[in-house]
Parts: structure tokens; C-alpha cells; sequence
């Protein structure tokens, strides 16, 4: 494998990154020197030396243009968590492309996030799914703060496009066994930053009163179509995942939420600061591994 920066950028699909990481003897030859020396932490840093307030995490360092503090959590309207998790997902993937390209983080635009929720909006209220938004970001790309028109909604003349690829999707049960689904989702956020997943909705997870049949896992809520139908879809929530931990009880992955601090987490969890927690790989339902592409050679191209 190419020990290249810039192979992060080349036309290959995920997919096809992917099969080539995997039949690579050496696990993470992909990785550039610098990369490979910045994500050691990754699983290295012991609870007992984590620090929310001033991360030591090399990922997340870099969700914020001045690489602390990382962004604060938000909470939104009911199914708005897809398009702010795709904006944390794109903010931070071209972050790490500047770092491996050694560009400065502040050189990379700011994404209008006023654009992806406007787009999100746009779908049709069945359609609204994580395939839906990045096959549109795919098809039409994203913009940068500067060149949306929050107040009219429209995109400002001689607008730079951002691209993602269409993504590899990832679910547990495609896999031989959860071993080798997590290994392959530690490889992905490696090389990645992070991917995007959705988890079915627990009790705990309905911070605003939706009507769901059923206990546990496999809820739903009723969704009027744009045909006016009502038609019963699972109940959902949208994460970035970012990180790992291996545990006494096994391997945990590491989540940035966007409803809030506290939101979705049991009562009897220490909830972690800025909106983060820990998931078990057999409760993220699926997985999204998308690709971002810049629009030139660098950043400072696109001032």
C-alpha cells in the first residue's frame, strides 16, 4: 500500500480501499509515518489520563479548527441528527486531509451546516435515511459557509463544490463474526477519522415523546409519507463514531451525540462531557464509511 497522503484523495471507491487494506499483510500500511505516530493514542490513553476538557485524543483534536475545544453537542428537532452528523463527519475527515497533506486545520473552509439541513429538508419524509443524504451529497456536493445563502437558501454565484463518494455500508450481520466486523471498523476510522452509524432506539433513547411500539430494540414510529400515507418505520438515532477502548467487558466504541449532553444515555451511565459516550459494536445497527473529496489540489485554493 502506498504510504502516501494523497492516496486518500485518488478516485478510488471505499469498497476498494478497503479490500486493499485487507489483503495488506501489514496491518494500517496505508497509514502515513506522522498518522501512524498521532493515532497511537487512539488506544493507548487510559481512562484515568482522559481529559474532556483538554483532550489528549488525537481525533479529537481535530473536530475543531483550533483543534480544542471540540464542538459542543446540540439539540435539534426530531430528525435533524443525520445531517449535523454528517457535517461533524465532513468537518473532521477534511481536517485529517490537511493534517496528512500538511496543510493547517485552519485553512479548511467552514461547511455551512444551514446548506446540509436544507437539503435534508428537501427529502421526502419516508426518504429521510442516511442513503438518502449522502446519495444527494454525492450527486450535488456541499458548500462551504461563504458560498450559502442561509437567509434566501440559495448558493452564491462562482460557489465551490465539495464531494463525498457514495459510501461503503457496513452491518454486523455480513460479517463471519463481531470480531472481525470490529476489526474492520477499527481499520475504517483509522483511515477515515471516523465513519457514521445508526442505532436502533432503546427506552432510553426518546428524548421527545414520539409514540413507539414496542420495548428495546426494534421500535418504530409512525411516518406520514409524502402521499399523505402513515407507514411504520424503525426508530432510529445517528452517531459519529469515532474512536475505541478495549474493556475489562469487552471492546467499546467511542460516540460523538448531537441531541445534547445527556441525551440517549441510561441513568445509571457517568455521562462524558461535550455530548460523547460508549456503544458496543452489536447495538449500531449500520455503518457508513463515505469518502470526501476537495474540489482542488488545497484548501487554500478555495480562500
Amino acid at each position: 500500500m502506498e504510504d502516501d497522503p494523497n492516496f486518500l484523495l485518488d478516485e478510488l471507491t471505499v469498497k476498494d480501499r478497503v479490500k486493499k487494506f485487507n489483503q495488506s499483510s501489514i496491518e494500517c500500511t496505508f497509514l502515513t509515518k506522522s498518522l501512524r505516530n498521532l493515532v497511537k493514542g487512539i488506544v493507548s490513553v487510559k481512562d484515568k489520563q482522559f481529559s474532556w476538557a483538554n483532550p489528549e485524543h488525537y481525533n479529537l483534536k481535530l473536530w475543531d479548527k483550533k483543534e480544542s475545544p471540540v464542538p459542543e453537542a446540540v439539540l435539534q428537532q426530531k430528525d435533524m441528527c443525520i445531517p449535523y452528523q454528517v457535517y461533524y463527519f465532513i468537518k473532521f475527515h477534511m481536517n485529517l486531509i490537511a493534517k496528512l497533506s500538511g496543510e493547517p486545520v485552519a485553512a479548511v473552509p467552514e461547511i455551512s451546516l444551514a446548506y446540509l439541513l436544507s437539503i435534508f429538508r428537501k427529502l421526502k419524509p419516508e426518504n429521510r435515511t442516511f442513503e438518502a443524504m449522502l446519495l444527494e451529497l454525492h450527486n450535488k456536493g456541499f458548500l462551504a459557509e461563504k458560498d450559502f445563502d442561509e437567509r434566501k437558501g440559495t448558493t452564491k454565484q462562482g460557489a465551490k463544490r465539495f464531494y463525498m463518494h457514495w459510501s461503503l455500508e457496513m452491518e454486523l450481520e455480513d460479517y463471519e463474526s463481531t470480531e472481525k466486523f470490529e476489526e474492520e471498523l477499527k481499520k475504517c476510522i483509522l483511515y477515515h477519522g471516523g465513519v457514521l452509524a445508526e442505532i436502533e432506539m432503546t427506552k432510553e433513547f426518546n428524548p421527545y415523546g414520539t409514540t413507539c411500539k414496542g420495548v428495546g430494540t426494534k421500535r418504530e414510529e409512525q411516518i406520514t409519507t409524502s402521499k399523505n400515507d402513515v407507514i411504520e418505520m424503525p426508530l432510529g438515532h445517528a452517531l459519529t463514531i469515532i474512536s475505541w477502548k478495549e474493556t475489562p467487558k469487552g471492546l467499546k466504541f467511542m460516540y460523538l451525540n448531537c441531541h445534547g449532553k445527556d441525551w440517549g444515555l441510561p441513568p445509571y451511565t457517568k455521562a462524558p462531557r461535550k455530548g460523547f459516550g460508549w456503544i458496543k459494536s452489536k447495538d449500531l445497527f449500520r455503518v457508513y464509511v463515505p469518502q470526501v473529496l476537495k474540489p482542488a489540489e488545497s484548501f487554500k485554493a478555495n480562500p
